[in-house]
């Protein structure tokens, strides 16, 4: 029924809201900020420094609410009229100032997990998509967002006042700085452009080096009430065996992320041992799945085999029942490999986080062999 009434409910609301409320609304703000933008842009003398400030500033914050769309339209129609547009070009500082911000995180933290995060989405920040650096790591933490943004408008300025033209639109990142380029055109505008985007890069770098630090974070989250918004959590392998993708499970169901999303094991031990510390929420009958409720708020669902429901309970033992408290590492089902084979049914289980909807992300971070106890799941 949720799998249904989800979607339908959501598109209900969401469609009619649109037109009716968002969509005006929208509307407003976007001709507001094309209004605002065009007047400081027009201020003479200092109109470029000013728009530089405020482009490289405000970008990151617009690209959240979906409002850089509003100044999209002055650098497209610059373009269409005189070939070039130097509005828009304080933005190109933003997204370095991001990465930035995360490349200093990955080199100053001590959590592995956030390391595991970091690098990935630093990467992605540099050839231009920022989501991965703001949703999953900078905007959660504030002040690193804060100081992306700072460096971001210390940058756009020197290419707002330097009045950096841009020629074509479309490349990200690093693939970028050839919209600065043209035949016939002095190298100093890209000069002008690499030297506003470089004082961004280490001015971020530099003041998250000096103000980043994992306690604070964590004090700051064990303040808050609810479980599920604290920091990274870590599930281990409740099985020893071999890690697979879900897209490995027979059952659509489960590879589709129907149920959650996680990882699968291909079982060499006929033990399933709790992958956290938490209360056992539901335990089959049959003894062929056990949900969790993690103390850290995740709920995790371990199902052994597919369809091994059919056998009815016949090669399983549990050892837990609901509403037991278990920890890390405690035993809670045995099962016979052989005779679930020898049945006709895979032995290949599913390991989900059934709440993956509370949170930021769910990312697998085990392949190849595992054993109890090894990392497995990474929830953000």
């Amino acid at each position: 029924m949720k799998l249904f009434f989800v979607p339908f409910l959501t598109i209900s609301i969401i469609v009619p809201l649109t037109f009716i409320v968002i969509g005006p609304l929208a509307g407003i703000l976007t001709n507001l900020l094309n209004m605002v933008f065009s007047s400081v842009y027009l201020i003479p003398v200092v109109g470029g420094i000013l728009s530089g400030i405020l482009v490289g500033a405000l970008w990151q914050v617009l690209v959240i609410f979906g409002l850089h769309w509003a100044i999209i339209p002055i650098g497209s129609a610059n373009m269409a009229t005189f070939g070039y547009d130097m509005a828009m070009s304080p933005y190109f500082a933003a997204s370095f100032a991001q990465s930035m911000v995360v490349a200093a995180i990955y080199v100053k933290t001590k959590d592995k997990n956030m390391k595991a995060m970091a690098l990935p989405a630093m990467i992605s920040g540099l050839l231009g998509v920022t989501e991965p650096c703001i949703y999953g790591i900078t905007l959660p933490k504030k002040k690193p967002f804060v100081i992306s943004c700072i460096a971001a408008a210390i940058g756009g300025a020197i290419i707002g006042s330097a009045g950096v033209l841009r020629y074509q639109s479309g490349a990200l990142g690093f693939f970028g700085f050839m919209s600065f380029v043209k035949e016939g055109e002095p190298l100093s505008n890209l000069l002008w452009a690499v030297i506003g985007v470089a004082v961004a890069m280490v001015l971020a770098f530099v003041m998250t080096m000096a103000t980043y630090n994992d306690e604070n974070i964590k004090v700051k989250t064990e303040k808050k009430t609810s479980p599920a918004l604290d920091g990274p959590k870590v599930i281990v392998s409740p099985l020893r065996g071999e890690a697979l993708p879900l897209s490995k499970v027979e059952d659509e169901v489960f590879s589709g992320g129907m149920m959650g999303q996680g990882l699968a094991i291909n079982p060499e031990e006929g033990k399933v041992f709790s992958p956290c510390d938490g209360t056992i929420s539901a335990i089959f009958p049959t003894g062929h799945a056990v949900g969790i409720m993690g103390d850290n708020g995740v709920e995790v669902l371990i199902h052994i085999g597919m369809d091994t429901v059919k056998l009815e309970g016949k090669g399983f033992t549990k050892k837990v029942k609901e509403g037991d408290r278990v920890k890390t590492g405690d035993l809670l089902i045995e099962f016979d490999i052989a005779l679930i084979k020898q049945e006709g049914y895979s032995v290949i289980s599913p390991v989900l986080i059934s709440n993956t909807d509370q949170f930021t992300d769910v990312v697998p971070s085990a392949t190849g062999k595992v054993n109890p106890g090894d990392e497995l799941i990474v929830v953000m």
